[in-house]
């Protein structure tokens, strides 16, 4: 097997400059599901029915702290197949003031784990991303990113798409942040490409609502507010609120179907939105987090991309549980001396809406609950891992955006355990 491999192979080379560690970590996880299932922003982990069995080793070559390639494989085991991947491979390149990291790897862009935008719910892809290494300072604080990534696979509606995200983060003081968020899924098999110089328009949408052509995309924009009242709350290490809206579409004075049109103050408006919003806050050992999310029945879907929408092997890009839904949780994080112990409980309702699109004779109500210890022991940290899940109607559909609905009542349960040796 491979990670046995990796043990015979786990040598480390330092210099003054660099240092090759060709496996510094290995996990290995395993999981028991009583359904076919996956685990939301576990980065692509998809459970058959009974056990699961998954090898994961990581190892990096560094270049003073400018340069670093990583890489990780990973060995899935279950009783259908077993398959070994590269799972990550991407180099990172530290600057003043980028850091600029290019392949094979995951993500989170926004203001949750959950995030509207970009989460770490799906496989590791192909992308191109540089953000800013430190806030830039003009009025305040600046910071600034930009992502590009290829969605390589094969699809029903269209094979090999591409993503694009922009963000910038403003901070006038240490109390207020607001962020602008520009996203946009694009391209693939049958569309045509675009010069770099033709990258501002795209992203400006003018021609985005003219069908099939050649800047018709499903584009999203939309802003967040981060409040961080720590100093308010003397009795709480840190206090935050945030609260994000984006559209599905947009109404601005520069597209060519809303020539014309201005909306007080900034002179857009968005349609079809999707919300989110929490709290998140910290008081010595433990961390609380509550958040509920909005989500529109035409987010993550176009007429380009109508089946698989905003995903990439199956899994929401962005929210884990895809569109047309409404999804609250609260959870909390203790950490213990060499360890920690997380439990979360949520509800999700999908389909939520009920309109002209949204005609279901039912709709999933579903009622979750998990919980997560780690505990580490020398090099070796151990996360026992337990979910449980009852689904009131359900959806036998596993794609993120088209629904099944059947009227059944479903409880799931699913046990993991991993294990993390560091080098």
């Amino acid at each position: 097997m491979l990670f046995l491999f990796s043990f015979i192979f786990s040598f480390n080379v330092f210099s003054s400059d660099f240092s090759l560690k060709a496996f510094d970590l290995i996990e290995i996880k395993s999981f028991y599901s009583s359904y076919p299932i996956f685990i939301p922003l576990l980065e692509g982990t998809k459970l058959n029915k009974g056990l699961n069995f998954f090898a994961i080793e990581s190892g990096n070559f560094k270049y003073s702290d400018i340069f670093s390639l990583n890489y990780s494989f990973r060995e899935n085991i279950n009783s259908d197949f077993s398959k070994i991947e590269v799972y990550k491979l991407y180099g990172k390149l530290i600057t003043n003031p980028f850091i600029i990291t290019y392949g094979k790897t995951s993500k989170n862009v926004g203001i949750s784990e959950n995030s509207l935008i970009l989460s770490k719910n799906t496989y590791p892809f192909l992308m191109l991303d540089m953000e800013t290494n430190k806030p830039l300072k003009l009025f305040g604080l600046w910071n600034f990113e930009i992502l590009n990534g290829w969605l390589n696979e094969k699809r029903i509606d269209r094979d090999n798409p591409k993503i694009i995200i922009v963000r910038a983060e403003y901070s006038p003081s240490s109390i207020f942040t607001i962020g602008l968020n520009r996203f946009s899924e694009y391209g693939g098999s049958g569309r045509p490409g675009f010069k770099i110089w033709e990258y501002p328009k795209l992203l400006l949408g003018s021609e985005e609502n003219i069908s099939y052509s050649k800047y018709d995309t499903d584009g999203y924009f939309g802003y967040d507010i981060n409040l961080n009242l720590s100093k308010y709350f003397k009795n709480f290490d840190s206090f935050r609120i945030y609260y994000q809206d984006i559209g599905s579409d947009v109404v601005a004075f520069w597209q060519k179907e809303d020539k014309g049109k201005y909306y007080f103050p900034f002179g857009i408006k968005l349609q079809l939105n999707s919300y989110q919003g929490g709290f998140k806050i910290k008081k010595a050992s433990d961390v609380f987090n509550f958040e509920i999310t909005f989500v529109n029945d035409l987010f993550y879907i176009h007429h380009l991309y109508n089946v698989e929408g905003y995903s990439y092997k199956g899994l929401s890009l962005g929210e884990p549980y895809g569109n047309n839904l409404f999804d609250v949780y609260f959870s909390k994080k203790s950490f213990k001396e060499n360890g920690y112990l997380k439990y979360k409980i949520g509800f999700l309702k999908q389909p939520y809406y009920k309109n002209h699109r949204s005609r279901y004779p039912i709709r999933m109500k579903k009622y979750y609950s998990e919980c997560e210890f780690s505990k580490t022991i020398k090099s070796i940290t151990f996360s026992p891992y337990v979910r449980f899940e009852y689904n009131k109607n359900f959806d036998i559909n596993p794609l993120p955006i088209k629904y099944s609905l059947i009227s059944a009542n479903k409880f799931f349960v699913t046990f993991g355990l991993s294990s993390i040796l560091k080098f």
